[in-house]
């Protein structure tokens, strides 16, 4: 299993609301929020695998990004969730 930073631009909260369906979807696949709109996740999915099934829970002019990190090339301060390598 990889490990993705999941970092959202979500510009359109009137049209839907606090995205509740992304943040749903992204609890579910067990995925941490770290800072305001970065998530962190394990998936066997590639990143364009993730930011396809991420688009659905989004309006067309909102902004995803998924980036795969190896276990030592990132750091944080103060993050939300524990992030860890293992």
């Amino acid at each position: 299993m990889s490990l993705y930073f999941v970092s959202c631009d979500l510009e359109h909260p009137q049209e839907f609301g606090e995205y509740e369906y992304l943040q749903a979807a992204l609890r579910k696949s067990r995925a941490e929020k770290v800072l305001g709109t970065v998530w962190v996740l394990r998936s066997s999915l590639k990143a364009d695998a993730i930011r396809d099934w991420l688009v659905k829970f989004v309006h067309e002019h909102d902004r995803i990004l998924v980036a795969e990190v190896n276990e030592r090339n990132w750091a944080a301060w103060k993050a939300m969730a524990e992030i860890t390598g293992a």
